[in-house]
């Protein structure tokens, strides 16, 4: 059962509404399509924490960081997770159900719909995944650790090809229903991996991420300094 609170407005943002209104025909649209995405979804997560073990670099800014199985050389994990101890993996579906809607609309030629089914989706998983990232902050904060915004492969210059890591470490299929294809997609299609840092130091980094607090762009471990 979907129960995570979704915001329109980023549906309205997916959407290209970024700054105004949509229209009433939109407006109930969205409507429509978010009460049918959350009687057909069946949402699911699976995670596990991990020590990351960092190595050695000539290069201060590019420090290769173990987790598990999984080394990542980057300079905006390095940035991201400088001062870390532990690593949480973390993957989240909505399942199969939003895929469905998008084709069936797709088939009966109702476009416009199949773009509000993406939209919602993409709005939904990551209410979903904000919801699991807080049972993640509550978690850890019983150790005494501190979350950073959670980094998935392909953003920055961590390469998507991490994808085949994740699916290695954490069983995608079999512990999350999510199959990583050759090319690495994931089916369902409205799927997340990401990497949650975990710190002793509390630097207040907001749920939300680095893009919309306030000192992304003097944080030092903000993922959006270097993320282009």
């Amino acid at each position: 059962m979907f129960d995570s609170e979704i915001n329109r407005k980023e549906i309205e943002r997916y959407l290209g509404y970024a700054g105004h209104t949509p229209d009433e025909f939109t407006s109930a649209l969205i409507e429509t399509c978010v009460r049918e995405l959350i009687d057909i979804s069946s949402p699911r997560n699976y995670y596990l924490s991990f020590p990351i073990v960092w190595g050695k670099s000539a290069d201060p800014e590019i420090i290769p960081i173990t987790i598990d199985s999984m080394t990542i050389k980057s300079r905006n994990l390095t940035r991201n997770l400088r001062g870390c101890t532990r690593a949480v993996l973390l993957a989240a579906t909505l399942g199969l159900g939003c895929d469905r809607l998008i084709r069936r609309a797709e088939l009966a030629g109702s476009m416009t719909k199949a773009a509000v089914f993406q939209a919602a989706g993409a709005a939904m998983i990551e209410a979903y995944v904000d919801d699991v990232n807080r049972k993640i902050r509550s978690e850890a904060g019983a150790d005494g650790l501190f979350c950073r915004p959670r980094y998935s492969p392909g953003y920055g210059d961590v390469p998507l090809s991490h994808q085949r890591d994740f699916d290695r470490i954490l069983g995608l299929e079999k512990n999350a229903g999510i199959v990583l294809s050759d090319t690495l997609l994931m089916t369902p299609s409205k799927s997340v991996t990401a990497i949650i840092g975990l710190s002793p130091r509390d630097q207040n980094c907001i749920l939300e991420g680095c893009e919309v607090c306030s000192f992304h762009e003097s944080c030092e471990f903000s993922r959006c300094r270097t993320a282009n």
